[in-house]
C-alpha cells in the first residue's frame, strides 16, 4: 500500500512540475503572439503609435504604449484622421 501511495505521489509531483513548466510558457506564447498580431485589420488602415514601415515590431510597440500612453495614441490617431479626411479650410486646430 505504501509503495502504491508512494507511486501516486511521485506521479503528481510530476504532473504538477511539467504543468508550471507547459502551463506559463503556453501564456508567454500567446502574449506574444497577440502582440504582434494586426488583429486581421487591413493593411492601409492607419494605426495610432505605427510607424510608416507598419512592421511587426512597430505594432507590437503600438499595443504595449496602448496600456499606459492611450491618450497619446488617442490624439495621434485623431491627428492622422484630420490630416487625411478633413479639408485644410475645415480643421480646427489642434487640442
Amino acid at each position: 500500500m505504501a509503495i502504491i501511495l508512494s507511486g501516486l505521489a511521485l506521479i503528481l509531483y510530476e504532473t504538477l512540475a511539467i504543468s508550471a513548466i507547459i502551463i506559463p510558457l503556453i501564456v508567454i506564447a500567446n502574449f506574444v503572439r497577440r502582440l504582434l498580431s494586426n488583429s486581421g485589420l487591413p493593411s492601409n488602415l492607419p494605426w495610432a503609435g505605427v510607424g510608416p514601415d507598419g512592421g511587426p515590431l512597430s505594432r507590437a510597440r503600438a499595443n504595449l504604449r496602448s496600456f499606459f500612453g492611450m491618450k497619446g495614441l488617442l490624439d495621434e490617431g485623431y491627428a492622422k484622421v484630420r490630416i487625411a479626411t478633413v479639408p485644410t479650410s475645415r480643421r480646427l486646430p489642434a487640442p
